[in-house]
């Protein structure tokens, strides 16, 4: 499980077994009490968006709404938007389908 230490304006994400290797934990990984009197956070790589005009991009971590996450949200461009173009392969494939049910 990836977890994020917050030592002042430093996050650092990793295994909680590599951030914390002195530390046994129990076989479900530390709990909520450990992860508040250790200042951790589990690492969030999911934000709610609009996938039809917006996508998930990957980016250093950062704290919002209580939670460290390492994804941000931004606006799909017109490319990105566009209908995929149908390639040579298919097209050649459509017309060889067609000249069977003709």
């Amino acid at each position: 499980m990836q977890i994020a230490k917050i030592e002042g304006e430093t996050i650092t994400v990793g295994h909680y077994r590599d951030l914390f290797p002195a530390t046994s934990f129990s076989t479900n990984g530390p709990n909520a009490d450990w992860f508040v009197e250790n200042n951790c956070f589990v690492v969030t790589i999911f934000k709610p968006h609009d996938r039809e005009t917006q996508k998930l991009v990957f980016c250093d971590p950062y704290f919002e709404d209580n939670q460290v996450f390492t994804v941000r949200v931004e606006d799909k461009t017109a490319e990105e938007m566009a209908p995929p173009a149908q390639s040579l392969e298919s097209d050649g494939q459509a017309q060889y389908d067609a000249g069977f049910s003709a």
